[in-house]
């Protein structure tokens, strides 16, 4: 496999999702590459069998957590009731896991490594200036929306703005590109804020704490450009009398969150989840929740607006359990035990609590998470080739 266009060509699919239309499953350009990276992982393992071998032996516990994952998904299946939408939520999760083991198998020379740094930074650098240029002529600034150039949804589009918010902003920090790191910040607030994705609001502002004291520590000029720059050009963003009222709901939220008829709303989806998921312990199958969820209205719900609940839900107790133990393991040793490319963990993390306090993961955000969290654990076992 070529990996440098392969490498540029995936990430730019993760940011730029476009959806490839066909009569019997909706493909997005980014599981295309995903199936290659299947590809990739196989050539990887007949070449250097030894080295797959050696790592499972060195990670038993991790790979026994995710193998069983990988047997509920499989009997999730057999036991689902809508097999056509089972079969296609095993395909999210094959896709999602084959970016996993390509980014965790491939062993990245310095100049692959720094190649794969540049491309992330710039990609998701550009895709922000994108989304803003098609704000302003697609949606004339009107109304928070979704990422209408590629009809994604508004919580979508919001992860996806977070995801380059963070990535850019911490890669050109680093790389001491503080320019390019404070128009990063800028714009992906900016975005995150049109997009409506609330949580995603939420965590860019605790995110915007942290990266604001490192701009200010770092360089005390970047305190006048935050009050003459951003306060000014965020303020022009909400002049229209839809955002107005928009920031007065917001204020409304935040302020007395447990008034808000959708938080209400999402602890009686939970406490329905919780009932399902103890008549069904093995899970309901991936994409067959909509037959049995409700909201408190009766609604049927395709996602019960919390990961865990959804992992759980899908694939049933012991697979969650075990996922949830993989996961954290990879969480605790790349925050803990490596200094090495953090950025991917970081936002493995967020994206993480984000789907825990909002939606469940989408098609994208399976394979934006998985890809991030394979590239970290590469860099923590294998090693980095840049502090970062």
């Amino acid at each position: 496999m070529i990996v440098r266009p392969f490498l540029f060509l995936f990430f730019f699919s993760l940011f730029f999702p476009i959806s490839i239309p066909n009569p019997i499953f909706s493909f997005s350009l980014s599981e295309i590459f995903a199936f290659l990276c299947f590809i990739g992982f196989l050539e990887e393992g007949i070449k250097n069998p030894k080295k797959l071998i050696n790592f499972c032996k060195k990670n038993i516990v991790l790979c026994g957590f995710f193998l069983i994952v990988v047997i509920s998904l499989l009997a999730s299946f057999i036991i689902s009731i809508d097999k056509y939408s089972a079969f296609r939520g095993l395909l999210k999760y094959f896709f999602a896991f084959s970016v996993f083991l390509y980014f965790i198998s491939h062993e990245f020379s310095q100049s692959e490594y720094n190649f794969l740094i540049k491309s992330i930074s710039q990609i998701s650098y550009i895709s922000m200036i994108f989304a803003i240029i098609s704000f302003i002529f697609v949606d004339s600034w009107t109304t928070p929306s979704g990422f209408r150039f590629f009809n994604i949804h508004p919580n979508t589009s919001g992860q996806i703005f977070l995801v380059a918010m963070v990535t850019s902003t911490k890669i050109f920090f680093d790389s001491r590109k503080l320019h390019l790191s404070f128009l990063s910040f800028i714009l992906g607030f900016i975005l995150i804020f049109l997009s409506g994705n609330k949580t995603a609001l939420l965590l860019s502002i605790l995110f915007s704490f942290y990266f604001l004291y490192k701009f200010i520590l770092f360089r005390q000029t970047y305190l006048l450009l935050f009050i003459f720059i951003l306060i000014p050009i965020f303020s022009s963003v909400i002049v229209t009398v839809y955002q107005l009222d928009y920031i007065q709901r917001l204020i409304e939220i935040f302020s007395n969150p447990m008034g808000y008829r959708t938080i209400i709303a999402r602890f009686d989806i939970y406490s329905n989840a919780l009932i399902l998921i103890k008549n069904y312990p093995f899970g309901l199958g991936v994409y067959n929740i909509e037959l049995l969820l409700r909201d408190d209205f009766g609604t049927l719900l395709n996602h019960p607006h919390n990961i865990i609940l959804q992992f759980f839900l899908e694939i049933g107790i012991i697979g969650a359990v075990s996922l949830l133990f993989f996961i954290f393991i990879l969480f605790f040793k790349g925050l803990f035990l490596s200094q090495s490319s953090r950025v991917f963990i970081v936002v493995c993390v967020l994206y993480f609590l984000m789907n825990n306090l909002s939606g469940g993961f989408s098609a994208v955000s399976h394979l934006i998470f998985w890809s991030y969290l394979g590239l970290s654990t590469n860099f923590l076992y294998n090693g980095s080739k840049s502090d970062a």
